[in-house]
């Protein structure tokens, strides 16, 4: 007030306007959003780091993860199978989901989301060929020189598990979280049991992946998107991920996939592919969170 009891007055003579409630929390909402996002870029980059090194230029590194992937056997007709599914990762899929994930965010006139969508799947894919065949390699150790980290199979699965979730309405997320973190596990379980790639490969897929979600979550940001000031119930994308990978997890075992019989085989086999299947449950149950929350 002025000494007249008059309010403050702009130099056009108006009196300036409170923030609106609203405009504090859209604020607000994206900031948690950026935030959020920030936090689980960085922990999957520096799980991507830690998890190259090890795997690719430390000698135990390469050792247990070697042996963890010859652990695992199964009957022929289980590995067979296994191929055929891993032969279902195409360009011609990749293409196809993209674009139902554009064509849903489109109508649902999420025109940001669309664009992160694709910026998501086409980095994550991009970078994972760029690290696999251009930027790294493998310390020879005597236990093989041919790298194959990141996975380029996995990546190709859970880059497009998180895209449709970040495109999907409310009433479709739950059972895309359900499939996405069934098929993530999937891929990566079959990579390893058909011997295409060893654990490490899939993990640090599933890190490249989480990090270009990050990215698209920021491009989201970026264009108005936030947190809705009343947010969801915690945890429930998180929990049927898990399912998900559970789900894979009983039906690896009564496909018969089983330990090889070698000293040690049965911790290597189990460890494996828990972490597998807890890797993709987290990145895909961390993104139905996040796209629960969006405004």
């Amino acid at each position: 007030m002025d000494p007249a009891g008059e309010p403050p007055r702009t130099l056009r003579g108006e009196a300036p306007q409170p923030l609106r409630p609203a405009q504090g929390g859209r604020r607000q909402g994206r900031g948690r959003l950026v935030g959020e996002a920030a936090l689980a870029g960085l922990v999957a980059l520096a799980l991507f780091v830690v998890t190259a090194y090890v795997a690719l230029r430390t000698y135990e590194g390469q050792r247990v993860d070697r042996e963890a992937m010859f652990a695992v056997s199964g009957p022929q007709d289980t590995v067979q199978n296994a191929h055929e599914v891993l032969n279902t990762v195409s360009v011609g899929t990749v293409a196809l989901v993209v674009l139902g994930c554009m064509v849903l965010a489109l109508a649902r006139r999420r025109w940001a989301l669309s664009i992160a969508a694709l910026v998501l799947v086409a980095g994550a894919n991009l970078s994972t060929q760029l690290l696999k065949h251009e930027l790294l390699s493998r310390t020879d150790f005597g236990l093989g020189t041919l790298n194959g980290l990141p996975s380029g199979h996995t990546t190709v699965v859970v880059s497009l598990a998180l895209a449709a979730l970040l495109v999907s309405p409310t009433w479709l997320r739950t059972p895309v979280t359900l499939v996405g973190a069934c098929a993530a596990t999937l891929i990566g379980v079959g990579t390893v049991v058909a011997r295409w790639h060893r654990p490490s490969d899939v993990v640090a897929a599933v890190a490249v992946c989480v990090v270009w979600a990050a990215v698209a979550l920021l491009i989201a940001a970026a264009a108005g998107h936030g947190y809705r000031r009343r947010l969801a119930r915690r945890g429930q994308g998180h929990w049927v991920a898990l399912l998900g990978a559970l789900t894979v997890g009983v039906l690896v075992v009564f496909a018969g996939i089983r330990p090889s019989g070698s000293p040690g085989s049965l911790d290597l086999v189990v460890g494996a592919l828990s972490l597998i299947g807890l890797a993709c449950a987290l990145a895909v149950g961390w993104m139905s969170h996040v796209a629960r929350h969006l405004d």
